[in-house]
Formats: C-alpha cells, structure tokens, sequence
C-alpha cells in the first residue's frame, strides 16, 4: 500500500519511522516548507524533512498544498492512503480525495475532546486527567471526521506539555500503525463522532499565556504546565516579562494564604500567592535572560516585602 505522509514537527517524526519500519511503502513525504528560525533566522529543514532524508523517502514542499499544481504533482506518485500528523495546512478538495483510501489523521486528543490547533495544551491547561490519540478518516472541516482507533493515557500530576506531548508522539505513532493495517485489509471500523460532547482546543493566544495571579494555585500550574515550555507562561515584574516554565503547588506550615502575585520573604525558594493557595516557582526566565531556578530569581532580583509579580507590567 503506498502512503504519501504529510507531517512537518518532531511530534510527526515517530510516526514517520514507525510506518517505515512497518514497512510500508512510503512514495513520498508532504511538509511545510523551509523558514527562517531562531535569533539568527538561519533557514533550517525541518525535523520531518531531516527524518524523511536519512531514510531516503522523496520530499515535497509545497508553499499551499491546495493548488492544482500540487495536485498534479502527487497525483503521479498514486498514493493509495494518505497520512496525516501536525502539517499545520487544511487539506481541502479535490486533494482530499485523491487517494482511494482516504485521508487519515493522527490527533493528539480523544476526540471529539479537543478538536482543533491546541488539544495537548489546553487538555492540561483545564486540569484533566486522561487525554490519548486519535486516528480517524478525515473530511473538509476541522477534526471532524469518522473514528477509525484511539488509545487514552494518564496525565502526570507534574506533567507539562511538551513531556505529554513527546509521550502522545511515541503512542501516536503505534496507533498509526495498527490503523493502516487495517486500512490496507480494507475493513476497518469507523465511528461517527458525538457533537454534544464537542471541546473545542483552539490556537493559543498572547492573552491565553498572561498569569491571573487571582485565580488559583491549581488553576495557575495548570496554565503553566500546560504552555511549558512553548510557547510559555508569563506574568511581568519590575516592567520586564517574566516567563515561567516549571512550578508546584505547595502548603506552608506558617502561610496558607497570601496576596495574589505577592513574592513570599524570606524564603530561599520563589513561593509567590495566588487567589488561593500557594505557588513555588521552580523555573522562569526574565525579559532578555536566561532559563533560571526560583532561587537564582530571589538572589538575583532580591525583591522587595512590597514586590508582586503582576498582569500589567506595574510596581
């Protein structure tokens, strides 16, 4: 059966050699095309394209896969199915029905939980405690279409994003496999996703990563867990952002409470209020700074008893 993968991120890359050392045929591998990266907007391949590369596998990298051009172009490999795992276009038609056996998509959530751009983070920023993957025939709308497998795992009490996120990649990848499989014997189940249990996951904003220090201790991991460490939580203190990208709940034998955003002294570790409960900042990075521990902020900062951490940027 010969598959045409699109995919572009390191979560992709286990699926890609997972499918190859299936052995499937792999015609050709559909990726987002080369940009510039970093500080010094050096233009570098991306991680499918490295993978696909070292494996030998033709790859295309079409500015808008959408076009009749591009169609032409992937017409003439033939592919029988196509995979789909974070290639960050929209497949629409006629590409989407191009190969006989569909389009299927890898999803990081348990559909119809967390459909769209952001499922692993919000899965963590609401505080849940199972989220899984998905395999499912894909259709012209977003995440919608019938579901072919899924496999659900826990979420770590301490667990942030991107270990969730390499975690669901390692699980994604196997699940791939067993679903082409059944593809290629041609009966494989489908199931038609329920809309009444819909959550939506959209594409995380600036305004989704500011720290409310008013909400709660738990709440405020949530976020941080869920954004660390892309693209980062933060608050500002002394008129500079503060990203922060690691924390714990904690309970104080003298403190249950505190000011929201007020930095807790003297303590050797970052311990700042919340609207309830306490919170140890255990990593964070200062405007133009360093990935740095709580107490390496307390001594090099050494805030003030009148100092908070704080939405606007203010003293």
């Amino acid at each position: 059966m010969r598959i045409a993968f699109f995919g572009t991120p390191d979560f992709a890359v286990p699926s890609l050699t997972k499918l190859y050392q299936a052995g499937f045929e792999i015609g050709c591998v559909v990726t987002a095309k080369d940009r510039p990266k970093g500080r010094g907007l050096k233009v570098l391949p991306n991680p499918v394209k490295i993978k696909a590369q070292a494996l030998g596998i033709e790859v295309y990298e079409p500015e808008n896969p959408n076009t009749q051009e591009f169609y032409e172009v992937l017409a003439q490999k033939n592919p029988e199915v196509c995979v789909l795992t974070a290639y960050a276009y929209k497949i629409k038609q006629p590409l989407l029905g191009l190969p006989k056996k569909g389009f299927i998509n890898l999803h990081p959530s348990l559909l119809p939980s967390y459909r769209g751009a952001a499922p692993i983070n919000w899965a963590i920023i609401n505080g849940e405690k199972q989220t899984g993957v998905t395999t499912f025939l894909m259709d012209e709308k977003m995440d919608t279409g019938a579901i072919i497998m899924q496999s659900a795992v826990e979420i770590g009490q301490d667990e942030t994003a991107g270990e969730l996120t390499e975690k669901l990649a390692r699980l994604g990848a196997e699940i791939l496999v067993q679903t082409l499989a059944l593809v290629e014997k041609g009966n494989f189940p489908s199931c038609v996703q329920n809309e009444n249990k819909v959550i939506p996951a959209p594409k995380i904003t600036d305004a989704d990563r500011i720290i409310n220090w008013n909400r709660t201790n738990l709440e405020i991991n949530n976020l941080i867990r869920g954004l660390s460490p892309l693209p980062a939580a933060y608050t500002h203190f002394r008129h500079k952002r503060v990203e922060i990208y690691r924390s714990k709940i904690i309970g104080h034998p003298r403190l249950s409470d505190s000011e929201p955003g007020k930095i807790i002294l003297p303590n050797k570790d970052l311990i700042v209020g919340t609207g309830k409960g306490l919170l140890n900042i255990l990593q964070i990075k200062i405007e133009g700074g360093r990935l740095i521990t709580g107490p390496d902020f307390i001594n090099g900062q050494r805030p003030k008893p009148i100092e908070k951490f704080n939405q606007e940027g203010l003293r």
